[in-house]
């Protein structure tokens, strides 16, 4: 039986990804505060890998629907405030003090659970996933195809002359 173990590749395009989504935060502007870039991480075994990092990354990337909050009666779904403050800090209102600051972050949280990111100033999102993604599918289709062909080449030579040791050919 044919056991196919990738881990290796799947390790080496892990980190990859990650990298290279790192990489486009940066180029984009949206590694704001950093946290977001140093969330990021990758986990693989021998049949793929998994890529997490906070929660609020896909929502940048994509652009957030006021139908994707969960309770629309309430604020549950917002982005927290206080999690905003160093963005808006940095971002909206530079050189504002503490306390405008903290009315606007409650503002803005209030705003996206409210109407969301999508077509709200014509935010669309800033694809840095998909980006990543695209940049890096074909390749990694292609190592994979190549290393399972070599794996399984290897292994029909193998059972081919653990069946075949004493037939010889005239």
């Amino acid at each position: 039986m044919l056991n196919l173990d990738l881990k290796y590749l799947f390790d080496l395009y892990g980190e990859q990804f990650v990298n290279d989504l790192i990489k486009r935060l940066n180029e984009d502007g949206s590694n704001t505060t950093g946290k977001g870039a140093k969330s990021l991480s990758y986990n693989s075994t021998e049949t793929g890998f998994t890529i997490s990092g906070k929660k609020y990354l896909g929502a940048l990337s994509d652009g957030l629907k006021p139908s994707q909050f969960k309770n629309q009666d309430s604020v549950e779904g917002a982005p927290s405030p206080r999690n905003l403050e160093e963005w808006v800090k940095r971002k909206v209102a530079v050189g504002a003090d503490a306390q405008e600051i903290k009315r606007l972050s409650f503002a803005i949280s209030r705003a996206i659970w409210k109407k969301g990111t999508i077509k709200s100033k014509n935010y669309q999102g800033t694809d840095f996933i998909d980006f990543v993604i695209n940049k890096n599918t074909g390749s990694l289709v292609r190592d994979v195809a190549e290393e399972t062909l070599q794996q399984i080449g290897t292994a029909l030579e193998m059972q081919i002359k653990r069946e075949y040791k004493n037939v010889q050919v005239k």
